[in-house]
């Protein structure tokens, strides 16, 4: 990915807010780019440090006797000034003959002190050296080196006037871009933005180098629509934009998380993901009674939530892994904190193309649609160290198979249940009659998921129990222990309105990514263990470390903030005690916590219930 990504990414963020505009009239805006310094370390080392052993060598003469190496740029700020720290060693000879008579060998480190300020046009960096420091390995000026330092100025010094960071293809890429975000009748006024755009203000800040890209946004008139009932088309839209929006956060979090992200934030960001998602399930569930179109406010509450999560994330970059997707992501929130404190009058929209050409930004191979993502093309996450067990649930048919069996891998239920009813419950919609049978089995099932849980889970023994009253309730109440159902004759997954699935009730939209959607729908070991590793997740993550048990003096409280976040998503983990909740939602906490309640107090079975007369 070119360093200039960074640049394309965030003024993109410029086209997918587009300005319903009627007057002729501007105010100039001013947005924040932050180029930090391991950005600026990955451009030197592209453009200068990019020979196989990633150095930089300078000879003085033609026979080599007198040269330096660098390696290993590392940027910062020096009193104002851009300091680029390398690590160096020279020599300093005379030829003679076919030999060299070296006078000195010479290994430390090297400071460059550089100022930097816009070229005339404001469309390039300009880095120039003015002072120098060679440094012994442990850090202390070196000042037996006078001559080796002059060979400094006269050669190295000139090397940071061939760092080039170019302004000029993402502003001209802007201006070819913007007007297919506007539509044709704005196309005045989209000249009128593109045409003002300029960078200015640069300095050299602590942790970045600091610009600010300005541009007139012209004045505009935006008259609110009535809320009445979208028309069939608009409901068609309205569903493809949500999916678009949902590929894309997917997308875009899988680019910037990496190998060296903890454990803490990238969980932090995941949650962003689940979050989403399951606004979006819900949305999409009383679609046809929408009467607006929410994609851009979701877009701008995920960016925003988001954005300090990232800042995090940049604290611990990894010099050998693309940082672009860090400071892009911090430099967009600025762009749209900034449009979003002008006000609602510009009648601000996020379309899909808008979308998928700022995902782009991130990969650029025409052949890849970001937006239209397939089960196999889902990026892959994880929990801290979620999924992967020693133990495995019984192998579905190879035509089960796909692509996230590593994530789950599949895995026996229980040591007393055989392959053979395994199978069994795998093809098996019990009736009224069997249910003595088939409910027995479910919960051997439920307990080696839960018992799996345990084993590879940091759960304190103290609420053991209380964890294992939460999966019989939580299956009990999202699904009476069905997995199956009978649909025109055929035995199909049960379905929730919301396309919950099976045991557990697992939602493939909000999951997808983390577990494999065909092994929730047709196996009910694996739905049970799914269901079994988000419960923990859900008390783990958030009620315990919220302490919700503390907070209202009840250690049954856990279940029911856990549940909270198992039916809702993670920031609804309090919704149990939130006294404004909505009616409906108020009847399904209370008649989970009936549930749990059963089952903590030794009723397990507790679920016939469902089946009056068994």
């Amino acid at each position: 990915m070119s360093a200039f990504r960074f640049f394309y990414f965030t003024l993109w963020l410029i086209l997918i807010l587009c300005f319903t505009v009627t007057s002729s009239h501007a105010r100039e805006v001013a947005i924040p780019l932050k180029i930090e310094h391991h950005v600026i370390e990955k451009i030197m080392q592209d453009q200068l440090f990019n020979t196989k052993n990633k150095t930089y060598s300078i000879s003085y003469d033609n026979a080599g006797c007198s040269n330096i190496e660098l390696w290993n740029p590392k940027v910062d700020n020096y009193n104002g000034m851009l300091r680029v720290k390398v690590d160096a060693k020279a020599q300093l000879g005379q030829q003679l003959g076919d030999q060299c008579l070296t006078f000195l060998n010479w290994q430390g480190k090297l400071d460059l002190y550089n100022t930097i300020k816009l070229s005339q046009t404001g469309r390039s960096i300009i880095i120039k050296t003015v002072d120098s420091k060679l440094l012994t390995s442990n850090g202390k000026v070196d000042t037996n080196t006078n001559q080796l330092w002059q060979m400094v100025q006269n050669n190295v010094y000139p090397l940071m006037d061939k760092v080039v960071i170019d302004l000029n293809k993402p502003l001209n890429d802007l201006k070819t871009f913007m007007p297919g975000f506007l539509g044709n009748k704005e196309q005045i006024i989209a000249d009128q933005l593109i045409n003002s755009f300029a960078i200015n203000n640069i300095n050299s800040n602590p942790d970045a180098v600091l610009l600010n890209l300005k541009f007139d946004v012209p004045d505009s008139t935006y008259v609110k629509k009535s809320a009445a009932v979208l028309s069939k088309k608009e409901i068609e839209l309205l569903e493809k934009k949500l999916n678009a929006l949902d590929n894309f956060v997917s997308f875009t979090i899988q680019s910037f998380l990496s190998p060296n992200t903890p454990a803490t934030l990238r969980m932090q960001l995941l949650d962003q993901l689940i979050d989403l998602r399951y606004e979006i399930t819900a949305l999409l569930e009383n679609i046809n009674a929408a009467t607006k179109d929410p994609v851009k406010q979701l877009f701008l509450d995920t960016w925003i939530n988001m954005a300090p999560i990232v800042r995090d994330i940049s604290k611990h970059y990894d010099s050998q892994t693309n940082s672009l997707g860090y400071v892009t992501f911090i430099a967009a929130n600025d762009v749209l904190y900034t449009i979003e404190q002008i006000g609602p009058g510009f009648g601000l929209d996020v379309s899909i193309d808008g979308l998928r050409r700022l995902a782009r930004m991130l990969n650029s191979d025409p052949s890849f649609d970001p937006l239209e993502l397939n089960e196999d093309q889902i990026p892959t996450f994880k929990f801290d160290n979620n999924v992967v067990s020693e133990e495995y649930l019984p192998p579905v048919s190879k035509s089960q198979s796909n692509w996230l069996d590593f994530i789950i891998q599949p895995s026996y239920a229980s040591q007393t249940l055989s392959k053979k009813e395994i199978k069994r419950l795998n093809n098996w919609v019990p009736k009224r009659k069997d249910m003595n049978k088939y409910l027995p089995m479910v919960q051997q099932v439920l307990s080696q998921a839960m018992e799996i849980e345990l084993k590879k889970s940091t759960l304190n023994k103290k609420y053991h129990k209380l964890y294992r009253s939460l999966v019989y309730a939580t299956a009990w109440q999202e699904s009476c222990w069905r997995q199956f159902q009978v649909v025109k004759r055929q035995r199909w997954p049960l379905k929730s309105s919301s396309g919950d699935l099976g045991l557990m009730q697992i939602n493939p939209r909000v999951w997808r990514g983390f577990y494999s959607v065909h092994k929730i729908k047709w196996d009910i070991t694996y739905n049970a263990r799914t269901g079994a590793e988000i419960v923990m997740h859900y008390l783990q993550r958030y009620a315990i470390r919220k302490n919700e048990h503390i907070k209202t003096g009840k250690l049954d409280n856990l279940a029911r903030s856990t549940y909270s976040g198992y039916n809702g998503g993670p920031r609804q983990y309090a919704r149990y005690r939130n006294k404004n909740a909505p009616k409906q939602i108020k009847r399904i906490d209370k008649a989970f916590y009936k549930k749990f309640t059963a089952v903590y107090n030794g009723n397990t079975m507790a679920v016939k219930s469902c089946y009056p007369g068994i």
